[in-house]
């Protein structure tokens, strides 16, 4: 169990900012904030590593300059320092959560064991039921799936209209 006071004194006195990360990301009020750096750090390393080791260098020409500087310095980081070397690459920017802060869904679910099946996206599309009740039982299935894995379930209504591409409509709560 962490402590709070530890908790509240790295968020530098917010007790919104303390509770949100204590109720939500803390693993169950397992990991303190740098713990969970280090475990996103890893995990990150851990994806990174797949796609060096797939030897993307084929499509290095493809990628933009920003991209070729960003290959070539984790390319030399798992060179020379193997997965730590990118760990440390990756945590360096997480501290403090200063220059990447992750979404609220990876920092919950990334890298903790039990929700390798938690949805790390925001978003998520399901299929419009048709009419017919059978669809519509599959749809509000469809949607209990969802909100056992990730509790923000919102429905759209999608309003086709063969004028327009964007016809997206939200059903109002």
């Amino acid at each position: 169990m962490i402590d709070k006071k530890e908790i509240l004194e790295y968020f530098g006195g917010d007790t919104l900012a303390t509770d949100v990360f204590i109720n939500k990301y803390s693993n169950d009020a397992k990991q303190a904030p740098t713990e969970v750096q280090k475990r996103l750090a890893k995990e990150f390393a851990r994806i990174e590593e797949g796609y060096i080791q797939q030897k993307t260098i084929d499509k290095y020409d493809s990628l933009s300059l920003y991209g070729r500087t960003r290959y070539n310095i984790l390319l030399n980081k798992w060179l020379n320092d193997g997965s730590n070397g990118l760990e440390d690459y990756f945590l360096n920017y997480l501290r403090g959560f200063k220059n990447i802060i992750p979404g609220g869904s990876v920092l919950e679910a990334l890298g903790v064991e039990g929700k390798e099946y938690h949805s790390i996206s925001n978003c998520l599309v399901t299929l419009p039921p048709e009419d017919s009740i059978n669809d519509i039982n599959r749809s509000v299935n469809d949607g209990d799936n969802i909100f056992k894995r990730k509790p923000n379930l919102r429905h759209y209504i999608i309003i086709y209209n063969e004028n327009s591409v964007n016809c997206w409509k939200p059903l109002k709560a």
